[in-house]
């Protein structure tokens, strides 16, 4: 699992015209692609994290509602600390992520995000960045596909974002998804279609 935490290093959102008190954790940036944006609490401290790679693709409206939605997960709702105990609990007790996820109604969790972010921001800036995202992902599976090789993605939180399909995880992600991440990366998170649809007819 890679250490995002550890590459990671504090930004001032004015630096990427985010607005002062847009987002009301610490907001940290890491060198990856786009599509790592991610939001968590300790309960004490909250923290939002992006990527190098969703600075450069996104523009400054759809890169606000992204880091929009994080800090919903972070600092608005209990999403972000559930997000970290509920991986620590299923390890300890053997129980399956879903049956945690599914009691914490994972992908309604989800939807509240984009809907803040919506409200927040503005409902096209985070259709915009969901397209763009989407557009992205796409492209880099298939790049992948065409070079046989796997993106690495980080399963220490479990509101990422932007899940990789299935067919992106490797055979010990898959055995090993219902307690140490991928399960709620893949199976239990909206694709981004079904996000885009959400808040397009509410």
């Amino acid at each position: 699992m890679r250490d995002i935490w550890g590459d990671s290093k504090v930004v001032d959102p004015e630096e990427f015209g985010i607005s002062e008190g847009l987002v009301d954790a610490e907001l940290r940036i890491y060198d990856d692609p786009p599509g790592g944006a991610t939001g968590f609490s300790t309960g004490f401290h909250d923290f939002v994290l992006f990527t190098t790679g969703d600075a450069e693709v996104l523009g400054k409206d759809e890169l606000a509602a992204i880091l929009a939605h994080e800090d919903a997960h972070a600092s608005v709702y209990f999403d972000g600390l559930a997000s970290v105990i509920a991986p620590i609990i299923s390890s300890l007790t053997f129980t399956g992520q879903n049956v945690f996820f599914a009691a914490l109604e994972f992908g309604r969790r989800e939807f509240r995000a984009d809907r803040y972010a919506a409200e927040t921001v503005s409902e096209k800036a985070i259709v915009s960045a969901l397209k763009t995202m989407r557009d992205e992902l796409v492209s880099r599976r298939a790049q992948n596909l065409e070079s046989n090789t796997t993106h690495s993605v980080s399963t220490a939180v479990a509101f990422s974002s932007f899940a990789p399909k299935s067919e992106d995880l490797s055979w010990s992600d898959e055995i090993f998804g219902l307690y140490f991440g991928p399960y709620t990366m893949t199976r239990a998170h909206p694709t981004i279609n079904a996000r885009i649809d959400y808040i397009e007819n509410q």
